[in-house]
């Protein structure tokens, strides 16, 4: 059996980092690693979307730019 690259046992990249959100905040290379999604940004705005009130953080480290997204437990 197949399984679809988007959809584990577990849930979906979006489900898995919607539970990630509710512990922690979550980067891109986070994404990448746990659960092979390269498109953090548009699973943050499908997550927006449905009404969770999602902000992102601007990170600078080591001279490179990037997003840090916080889930606030209080839904739009």
């Amino acid at each position: 059996m197949i399984v679809p690259v988007a959809k584990s046992r577990y849930g979906t990249q979006k489900d898995n980092i919607l539970r990630w959100l509710q512990d922690k905040p979550i980067t891109p290379m986070e994404a990448l690693e746990h659960f092979g999604s390269m498109r953090l940004a548009a699973h943050i705005n499908a997550l927006r979307e449905e009404g969770y009130n999602i902000y992102t953080e601007d990170v600078k480290l080591n001279g490179k730019h990037f997003a840090r997204y916080h889930l606030n437990k209080e839904k739009l």
